[in-house]
């Protein structure tokens, strides 16, 4: 009996075995599937955390390098970037995994691609992270005990911004629609030349620009839904938050606002002799300059439309005791007549201007077809002596503006602004 019994009951014994195995291994399966996705979930989302965090750093270290041209100032710059996003809400397995000392590498280069690190005249700033170690959960059931992810950012100037530009100063210069730029002599911009001394803004003697526009018009533009003298000065400040588009058209702004326009732009050169009118205690919101030096004498425009300074006509910044390349040089020195500490800001004087098409223009309120945008470094402060009151800038190859490239950007001088690429050599970016 027992022996018949033992017979019948081990297929059932056998076969409930199997059901256990089975079901030991669809449990060790559902929990392989389910770890894998509750890890994988958990690693894409520190990734994504690791990079925006690589990105950011990347970003403030270029702009420092863009602005002051010191790797050092640049490294810290990122640096402390990475530190501070780090140890926001979140990133807590990250602030405690990653070793910023040790496992945040910082590099520069001149070029995008290749990359190669470099300490001489670098354009590029490259963060990475090769290794965020964090736990595992489920999957450790497949024998994993950690899971890694790593991330790299790029950053840079954008070639010339062809197309669309912000920040903008709220003057207008005539160009010649007949010399556009030439990628073959980049010389050449609309007419004007790197490092050719211009009047930016003439005089409002006669109660014209020079004849440039027309009657009662000073060659400022009227930039977004600016209103009165008011606007002009917060303008001319550096106030101006909207953009412009090449090909579209420049309102002027005719009138009374030379005097407001004055005392924004003097902000730029810290308010020489109290120029500034209400903002000269401003500084805070409309800083100066790192350097203010000037001439020493100041530029002058006479009759002939020449340009002079002690009595001798210049045309060149080689013309000049003190020149856009001058500035740079006290920059990369470091030597400041404001410390960024103390409330100085780099670039100040570099101006993005509109650069438009004033043929058969003779009015004193108009409408001019944007060529396109320059850039110049405003010379000296702008004096307001009865109707004399002339603007002096160097027309230089770059200055920064926030926008976007256009369809086939570069090809001459013009503003940039500071972007992330994709880094070349890893796909973790």
């Amino acid at each position: 009996m027992n022996r018949q019994l033992k017979a019948r009951l081990a297929p059932r014994n056998r076969q409930q075995g199997a059901i256990m195995v089975l079901f030991t291994l669809g449990i060790l399966a559902v929990l392989a599937i389910g770890g894998l996705a509750l890890d994988m979930s958990h690693a894409l989302l520190n990734k994504s955390r690791l990079q925006n965090t690589v990105d950011a750093a990347a970003l403030a270290g270029a702009k420092v390098l863009d602005d002051s041209k010191d790797i050092v100032a640049a490294r810290a710059a990122a640096l402390a970037m990475f530190n501070g996003n780090a140890a926001t809400a979140g990133n807590g397995e990250m602030e405690a995994d990653v070793d910023p000392d040790t496992e945040v590498f910082i590099e520069f280069s001149a070029n995008l691609e290749p990359f190669i690190d470099t300490t001489v005249d670098p354009l590029f700033v490259r963060v990475r992270v090769e290794q965020f170690t964090m736990p595992a959960f489920l999957i450790q059931v497949l024998g994993f005990e950690d899971k890694t992810v790593r991330a790299s950012a790029v950053a840079g100037p954008t070639p010339t911004l062809g197309k669309r530009v912000c920040d903008l100063a709220p003057m207008i210069v005539c160009g010649d629609p007949n010399q556009p730029p030439d990628p073959l002599n980049p010389e050449n911009f609309w007419g004007y030349n790197e490092g050719e001394i211009n009047v930016l803004k003439k005089s409002s003697e006669n109660g014209s620009a020079g004849g440039d526009i027309g009657p009662g018009n000073f060659a400022l533009a009227r930039l977004g839904d600016s209103t009165g003298g008011s606007d002009m000065r917060v303008n001319a400040a550096g106030g101006y938050e909207g953009c412009a588009i090449a090909g579209e058209d420049m309102p002027t702004e005719p009138g009374n606002s030379v005097g407001p326009f004055v005392q924004g732009m003097n902000t730029r050169l810290n308010c020489p002799g109290n120029s500034c009118g209400p903002f000269k205690n401003q500084t805070d919101i409309y800083p100066p300059d790192v350097i203010v030096e000037d001439q020493g004498s100041l530029l002058q425009a006479d009759g002939d439309e020449n340009i002079t300074l002690d009595g001798k006509i210049v045309q060149t910044a080689d013309d000049i005791p003190f020149n856009f390349d001058d500035y740079e040089t006290r920059i990369n020195e470091p030597s400041y007549d404001i410390s960024p500490d103390s409330g100085g800001e780099f670039y100040r004087r570099n101006l993005t201007i509109t650069v438009a098409d004033c043929t058969g223009k003779d009015n004193g309120a108009t409408e001019l077809p944007i060529l396109g945008f320059g850039c110049y470094f405003l010379l000296q402060e702008i004096t307001q002596s009865g109707l004399v009151n002339e603007a002096f800038g160097q027309f230089v190859s770059e200055c920064e503006a926030s926008g976007r490239s256009g369809p086939t950007p570069g090809g001459g001088p013009g503003p940039t602004e500071i972007q992330l690429y994709k880094d070349p050599d890893s796909r973790d970016s």
